[in-house]
């Protein structure tokens, strides 16, 4: 009768904890950009950051856009570039109230690099 109140026990606090899931996408990367234009050509601004999210309810969608090029468009414009060059992306999933039965979700790609203004 223990075993199996503790077997019981052990499944309903796995059903009722959240769980998060981090994997990343991509790792840094280069650019042939820098090779391809002359350092009179742009200006880089610095590192951006933008994250694209979007949440689902019994894996239903019910809003945001968690695209690679949302993420880009977000880190591109927190520094009013043009362009990201030498970018990685780490993409983050948060279940509740497990991974096996999903009430609420999250999905969010966070991309960084930096961010460049053509002339």
């Amino acid at each position: 009768m223990k075993k199996i109140t503790l077997i019981a026990s052990g499944l309903l606090v796995s059903l009722l904890s959240g769980c998060t899931a981090y994997s990343p996408i991509s790792q840094p990367s280069g650019s042939s950009f820098q090779l391809q234009l002359s350092t009179s050509d742009y200006t880089i601004l610095g590192q951006g950051s933008g994250e694209a999210c979007m949440s689902h309810i019994l894996n239903i969608p019910t809003g945001g856009k968690n695209t690679y090029q949302e993420a880009v468009s977000k880190a591109v414009g927190s520094k009013g570039g043009d362009l990201l060059i030498q970018s990685s992306s780490d993409t983050v999933e948060t279940f509740f109230p497990s991974t096996l039965f999903s009430v609420w979700g999250e999905r969010c790609i966070t991309v960084t690099g930096s961010v460049v203004k053509l002339k």
